[in-house]
């Protein structure tokens, strides 16, 4: 099965489930950034969408769609004579659509239960694909070209944070986590095959809001 029927048929497992338990599904939004010194800014990004399902208290499996995107140090070569003279410029870019689903283990840490700890293995499937934009100086002219792959990862992930409520009269929820990914972009990523970009089994950080459609009592 091909990336995007997959795609679709999550899509309508996740509409169809909202549906009929609305009052068990709690939708949430992401932001976080996996930590890489290969990638500008010490890293890349990952923005999420996805549902939660409130299956007891101590399982809430969630399904989820992460956009990962991304710039690598720009890589410069230098003329051989001259140290100070460049004669060329790459700048790799990337981006991957990543499903992942986990079961997302509970674990309260009050009585009131407004705190848990969420435990989350996951299993990931990403769509990838990085560009190549090259620049080659010779006599006064700069020459542009662009490359492209593409590629897809599967891997496993862990994802381990601390959830909390956010308002009294709701069960809305923010979550602070920790996480690593053994996600292979670099197969796709490296511009040749000796490069050392290295994203496999990052350490990265996320905020999540969980939005409820359902007052406390």
């Amino acid at each position: 099965m091909g990336y995007s029927k997959i795609s679709k048929v999550l899509f309508v497992v996740i509409v169809n489930t909202f549906c009929v338990n609305a009052q068990k599904v709690m939708p949430f939004l992401g932001i976080g950034q996996n930590i890489n010194s290969s990638f500008e800014r010490s890293g890349y990004f990952n923005l999420s969408s996805g549902i939660q399902y409130d299956l007891n208290t101590y399982s809430k499996p969630e399904v989820e769609l992460r956009f990962f995107f991304g710039r690598l140090q720009d890589n410069t070569t230098y003329d051989a004579a001259n140290p100070f003279l460049a004669i060329k410029d790459v700048f790799t870019t990337f981006q991957a659509f990543n499903w992942s689903v986990t079961p997302n283990f509970s674990f309260p840490l009050d009585e009131d239960r407004h705190w848990y700890l969420a435990v989350k293995p996951k299993y990931n499937y990403a769509n990838i694909k990085a560009s190549d934009v090259i620049l080659v100086y010779e006599g006064g002219k700069t020459l542009r070209s662009e490359v492209f792959r593409t590629g897809v990862s599967r891997s496993f992930g862990l994802n381990v944070g601390v959830v909390g409520t956010v308002w009294s009269d709701s069960f809305d929820a923010i979550s602070l986590s920790l996480f690593v990914d053994n996600a292979n972009f670099s197969k796709v990523i490296k511009r040749t095959s000796d490069m050392d970009v290295d994203t496999k089994y990052n350490l990265g950080f996320e905020v999540t809001y969980y939005f409820s459609f359902k007052k406390k009592n």
